[in-house]
């Protein structure tokens, strides 16, 4: 089975985190059964050896398998009570603004000798600002600040590739003692490490717009409790670019209280029609995988929870990824959930 002895594995996390997404796909009636008596099985043998971490794992993917529906099992049921998995279908809009009334992103650039893809993604993204009503671009040497010039108050704080190091360094500082709601890391994944160190633990929402992102989410977790929007296979700039304007957009004009995660990825999926990659997009609400592991790291206060083999979790990192043109269109405490 594919939750058979997970919390073994020296990577547990990464594994229990995969075998989540997996439950997402699956709609036979005949195949939920095998799993929810698979996940049985592993959580008995976990309480039965005082294993908390592998009962805190168990009990989360119970948890999760439950939200596909329980009606009827009352293991399930329990499970998924004593065991709650974040549900972030809506983020509010008072959640997203300092207490000087701003609203804060900062996106993170590099320069790429070779495909020029960072250039040309940075290039693409302010187009998508420039001569736009509403809107107004200041240009601070090795950075821009894109400013909302009507309606509520946004700053998107954005280095220059060729300038990657000066500016990230110059935007900390103008970022000091201010909020930022919302970080975006753009290019290749070979980046996220020269991104991460800038994220600050009261992020409302991360963006990570490479290939593979949806594989960096163990790490923004570790960091902060946010929403994650990621991609599981192709990051594209034709997406990346509309999706983030878009947002800012909301942002600056709604007038609801919240932003609504699936209604708002309708809107962009109508306005990108068409584009293949749109659909490797996860919503934060449908990023099982993501969702699991903010889970335990809410259980277990991010702190690394030793495997039952004596090894520790380990943050995983991709290796190969991309923010590009695509060729063909240019809970509970662990203490108390172990019982």
């Amino acid at each position: 089975s594919v939750v058979t002895g997970l919390d073994r594995a020296e990577n547990f996390l990464e594994q229990a985190a995969a075998a989540a997404d997996t439950f997402t796909g699956i709609r036979n009636p005949a195949w939920l059964a095998v799993l929810r008596n698979a996940l049985k099985r592993e959580y008995d043998r976990a309480r039965a050896d005082g294993d908390q971490n592998g009962t805190l794992l168990y009990g989360l993917l119970a948890g999760a398998l439950a939200s596909k529906g329980a009606a009827g099992d009352e293991w399930l049921t329990q499970m998924a009570v004593a065991y709650p998995l974040p549900n972030p279908v809506e983020i509010e809009l008072s959640a997203l603004v300092d207490t000087d009334g701003v609203h804060r992103q900062r996106h993170f650039f590099y320069f790429d000798e070779v495909d020029k893809d960072g250039q040309r993604s940075y290039a693409g993204f302010l187009a998508l600002y420039r001569g736009r009503s509403g809107w107004r671009i200041d240009d601070r040497g090795s950075y821009v600040v894109i400013r909302s010039t009507a309606g509520r108050p946004v700053e998107i704080y954005v280095n220059k590739p060729e300038q990657s190091t000066e500016g990230q360094e110059a935007i900390d500082i103008a970022l000091t003692d201010k909020a930022v709601h919302m970080y975006v890391h753009r290019g290749h994944s070979y980046h996220w490490p020269d991104t991460l160190p800038h994220i600050k633990p009261d992020v409302r929402i991360a963006f990570v717009g490479a290939c593979g992102g949806f594989q960096d989410l163990d790490e923004i977790l570790q960091v902060a409790r946010a929403h994650v929007i990621s991609t599981k296979v192709v990051g594209s700039i034709t997406v990346n670019g509309p999706w983030l304007q878009m947002f800012s957009e909301e942002v600056r004009v709604g007038r609801a209280a919240t932003i609504q995660w699936e209604a708002f990825f309708a809107k962009v999926g109508r306005q990108l029609k068409g584009n293949k990659h749109f659909n490797d997009y996860v919503p934060p609400s449908k990023n099982a995988a993501a969702l699991l592991t903010a889970a335990y790291y809410g259980a277990t206060q991010a702190q690394p929870v030793p495997a039952t083999d004596g090894a520790t979790m380990v943050a995983q990192t991709s290796t190969t990824a991309t923010d590009t043109v695509p060729a063909s269109d240019s809970a509970p405490t662990a203490s108390t959930a172990a019982g």
